[in-house]
């Protein structure tokens, strides 16, 4: 009986294939160990989210394949087909809010897209602080009239012998030790 059973299923996916061609199942991965620590209150990275994004997809495509081929009779193989359950509106969700593994888009969330904004204009306002630095009269100071980062962080390149002219945090020394990049206290 069961060798009869499992006939049964290989004629009807061989069945499918002959008349309907493949369904894709390009780039499925499990995301089984992702979707228990979710489902036990754990979070996710961005790249587990985008592969079950792709799951998703896969399945509504699978789904949407043998809703194609509904003219054929009902097979053995249907409860796979009916035990799939697409989610097209979570799939599209992830999609649009993670850019990729390494960016959650802005418009992921409102708070997200706030925080983001002010970032950019803080950064703005040091930047046209440290302009006012290399373009004024504490220029003279300057090893160069550039800014640059050092760990992150915006910094103007001192020259030694006026430490303490342009108050604020040393962040680094050049290997001659002849240039501070300091982070001005502005």
């Amino acid at each position: 009986f069961e060798v009869t059973e499992l006939l049964d299923k290989t004629e009807a996916a061989y069945v499918f294939i002959a008349k309907f061609g493949a369904p894709s199942f390009g780039g499925l991965q499990n995301v089984n160990n992702a979707l228990s620590r979710a489902s036990a209150g754990g979070s996710l990275s961005a790249g587990e989210l985008l592969k079950i994004a792709n799951v998703l997809k896969v399945i509504r495509s699978v789904k949407a394949w043998r809703d194609n081929s509904a003219s054929e009779r009902e097979t053995a193989i249907d409860y796979l087909f009916n035990a799939l359950v697409p989610n097209k509106f979570l799939e599209e969700k992830i999609t649009f809010c993670i850019k990729s593994e390494d960016e959650i888009s802005d418009t992921a969330s409102s708070t997200l897209c706030d925080i983001r904004r002010k970032i950019t204009s803080k950064s703005a306002k040091i930047r046209e602080n440290l302009d006012k630095i290399v373009r004024g009269q504490l220029s003279k100071y300057l090893q160069d009239a550039i800014i640059t980062q050092r760990d992150g962080r915006f910094v103007v390149p001192l020259k030694a012998e006026h430490k303490g002219e342009i108050s604020g945090i040393i962040n680094d020394t050049s290997s001659s030790g002849s240039t501070l990049f300091i982070e001005p206290m502005a």
